[in-house]
């Protein structure tokens, strides 16, 4: 069973680039892409999504209420989140938010079927930008 994967981006070139990536692994399927936070909500509660990669933008999970209330509402759904942000305070606060991983764009192409891999077994994923080795972790629960 391949996993699902709902990619989203504003820019139409990076959701199409990272849906080829990920079509050509065969344990996944990006099934749909979407742009905006309503459209990753509709299209959360109506399919069968497994792991949502998400752009932050300029901003942090911290600052779209909807996205947390989703999150906490639909914890069967792993969480990735790409930002440009290395700072480890984006990394926190966003697995604070109920993330299972966090990668950063400069090195996602590289990394991300192995981070969608790592987050769907139920461990954590941290970019190798942040951590300086290969980011899959078991997730403690305190």
């Amino acid at each position: 069973m391949a996993v699902r994967v709902l990619i989203s981006d504003n820019h139409p070139l990076v959701r199409q680039s990272l849906q080829w990536m990920l079509s050509r692994e065969p344990d996944t399927e990006s099934f749909a892409t979407v742009e905006d936070q309503p459209a990753i909500l509709e299209t959360l509660y109506n399919h069968d999504v497994d792991v949502l990669i998400l752009n932050m933008r300029d901003q942090s999970v911290a600052e779209a209420p909807p996205l947390r209330r989703m999150i906490k509402r639909l914890p069967e759904v792993k969480l990735i989140v790409m930002s440009l942000h290395t700072d480890r305070h984006y990394v926190d606060e966003s697995f604070c938010m109920g993330a299972a991983g966090y990668l950063v764009k400069s090195s996602a192409f590289e990394e991300l079927p192995d981070a969608v891999r790592c987050v769907f077994q139920g461990n954590r994923y941290i970019s190798r930008d942040i951590s300086g080795v290969p980011g899959c972790r078991p997730i403690r629960m305190a």
